[in-house]
């Protein structure tokens, strides 16, 4: 995997991140989301729900170039389609870092 991944692993082993639809939409309503990150293949309804969301709390929202079953393995879970990151230090080097390895 290449080093924005690697990133959002980091993240996830600090703590700061919230994993899934149900996580993430908490995490945004309370506040606590500063970045979303959508799997290149989530399902419809659960991509336009996570960008009613972004824009209704102002979060930029992510799609990556990586799949459901990529991300899921690289945070240790079978499958993932939505990830938040909870952390404005995380969230800004993932931005940095993705368009440097696409």
């Amino acid at each position: 995997m290449d080093k924005s991944i690697g990133l959002i692993g980091m993240a996830r082993r600090a703590g700061k991140l919230a994993l899934g639809d149900a996580a993430c939409a908490a995490a945004i309503k309370n506040g606590n989301a500063r970045l979303i990150l959508l799997a290149s293949d989530a399902a419809e309804n659960i991509s336009k729900k996570a960008r009613r969301l972004a824009g209704t709390a102002n979060i930029p929202l992510l799609p990556l170039p990586f799949s459901k079953a990529e991300i899921g393995r690289a945070l240790g879970y079978d499958r993932l389609s939505v990830v938040c990151v909870l952390d404005a230090g995380f969230a800004e080097a993932i931005l940095k870092k993705l368009p440097e390895d696409e």
